[in-house]
């Protein structure tokens, strides 16, 4: 499932999918007005605070608007290429390179259409592109390599799915205390 499609699965009004979990990173979410997230669920939200593509802003947009149970794991100084293990050495930011092979496709094809299936059959106000900033309109300097941010994030992941699943309590204390104790990760919780 394509990384934008992970939020719009798990809340989307007009969907009618099982979904008892969800993991989202670095979701585009800035568009999603207050309506999308029309039902409860435990989500985990991660993002990087030097992601060019998605700044910040969107997951803390999603994780303020999201119903509760969700919990927002900010990878300090990661990047939205660290979420695919990308890395180039020697650069302040590998995502500045993304955004230069981004911008140089067109990134606006096929958002028309997306936008048309996004708003089907659901109220005003889930949809809300006001809320986004420019695609890779800011830079920043990125302090976490690939690889730590694979293994933080595939580590939120399992323990966000072992707590909310299988009710394991060493889970949900593993990413509600354990892991904010890294000094390049941010843990917030909305119970």
């Amino acid at each position: 499932m394509c990384i934008r499609d992970r939020l719009i699965a798990a809340y989307h009004p007009a969907l009618k999918i099982d979904i008892q979990s969800a993991v989202a990173q670095a979701p585009v979410s800035c568009f999603f007005g207050p309506p999308f997230y029309s039902r409860s669920l435990p989500t985990l939200i991660l993002a990087g605070t030097a992601d060019e593509l998605v700044p910040i802003s969107g997951p803390e947009r999603a994780f303020a608007l999201a119903p509760p149970p969700v919990t927002l794991v900010e990878l300090l100084g990661g990047t939205h290429s660290g979420f695919m293990n990308r890395e180039q050495p020697y650069v302040e930011n590998t995502d500045t390179r993304e955004c230069e092979l981004l911008q140089m496709s067109d990134p606006m094809r096929g958002q028309a259409e997306f936008v048309a299936r996004l708003t089907a059959g659901v109220d005003p106000g889930v949809f809300d592109p006001g809320s986004c900033l420019p695609l890779c309109g800011q830079r920043y300097r990125q302090t976490m390599g690939a690889t730590r941010q694979i293994r933080l994030s595939r580590a939120a992941t399992l323990a966000h799915f072992e707590a909310s699943l299988r009710g394991r309590v060493d889970a949900a204390l593993f990413l509600t205390w354990l892991l904010g104790r890294n000094p390049d990760v941010v843990v917030r919780i909305k119970r």
